[in-house]
């Protein structure tokens, strides 16, 4: 027993040094870098609601109250009703869970064939490097929204094809961010050391490349998010994104700014501030977190956040 207990001694003491040193950390970026912690917390709220929203919402988002349409915000209906009485609170809740799984699921998708691809392409070089850019080329002569919108008219609409569509057309800058850096990281010691002891290209990139070119990857990713969302809202603003009656915040305002722009402007309003909040949060957080991990930007800027 007494030798358990002074084995248990440092593992506890490694366990609270561990602790202290991620809180210091945390506080650390807190007061270096209050914008992007502002950005952090929205972001955390953001998915706290599209998680539990359904605990959260008093009322679900298709339901109608066709006698109490287009109500201003009350004690009843916080944010007000639209044009069928459905509650605007509820909506914007049940759309926010819509926004995180296509923000979430366009990163994972586009962002993770373009981190594949990015470090294949930076590793091997030659041919196959050659083949990617040229396809990464003519994907960046379309834009983003107009090439999301061929998609989406030859997919057909639902939340499974916005996902597809965005997902393309974001894979182009992870693929191109990555390649450089793993053109400078393979040329490091580490990487020679490696293959001069046998190891093959799959393990150097797995255990040696990926986890040094992963920070940058991380920091797209971050920003990605709220350009994702945003990009769903203009689909949809558009009539080509989410299909009712799933609640959208950019249906919801396409359907609000052309009729109901001036006699019930929080139609407009509740949702563009939602979409407007979530996506500077998911910026602001992405620049913080790209100056605390490129040492080349430390003290670069006179500004915090």
């Amino acid at each position: 027993m007494a030798l358990d207990s002074a084995a248990a001694t440092p593992i506890a003491s490694m366990r609270v040094r561990r602790e202290r040193s991620l809180l210091a950390s945390a506080a650390a970026f807190v007061r270096q870098k209050p914008l992007g912690s502002v950005g952090l917390a929205i972001m955390v709220l953001t998915l706290f609601i599209a998680l539990f929203g359904g605990a959260i919402a008093p009322y679900s988002g298709e339901q109608m109250h066709p006698l109490e349409r287009l109500q201003g915000p009350s004690a009843k209906y916080w944010l007000g009703t639209d044009e069928f009485g459905r509650d605007l609170f509820s909506r914007i809740v049940e759309g926010a869970r819509v926004s995180v799984i296509v923000g979430v699921s366009v990163v994972t998708l586009g962002g993770g064939l373009g981190l594949v691809l990015g470090v294949l392409s930076g590793y091997f070089g030659g041919r196959f490097d050659t083949i990617v850019q040229r396809l990464i080329e003519i994907k960046l002569a379309f834009p983003d929204l107009l090439l999301a919108l061929a998609l989406i008219a030859a997919l057909g609409q639902g939340l499974d094809k916005v996902i597809i569509a965005l997902s393309i057309g974001f894979f182009a800058r992870p693929t191109r961010v990555m390649r450089g850096v793993v053109l400078a990281a393979k040329e490091h010691m580490y990487v020679e050391a490696a293959r001069a002891m046998g190891a093959t290209p799959l393990r150097i990139m797995a255990a040696h490349i990926l986890p040094n070119v992963f920070a940058p990857w991380l920091i797209l990713a971050s920003a990605g998010l709220g350009g994702a969302m945003l990009a769903e809202a203009s689909l949809s603003f558009l009539g080509l994104g989410i299909p009712p009656p799933t609640p959208s915040w950019g249906r919801m305002l396409s359907g609000a700014a052309t009729r109901y722009i001036q006699s019930a402007p929080f139609l407009v309003i509740w949702p563009g501030v939602a979409l407007s909040l979530v996506v500077f949060a998911y910026n602001v957080f992405g620049d913080a977190l790209r100056d605390v991990w490129d040492p080349r930007l430390r003290g670069s800027r006179g500004e915090k956040g």
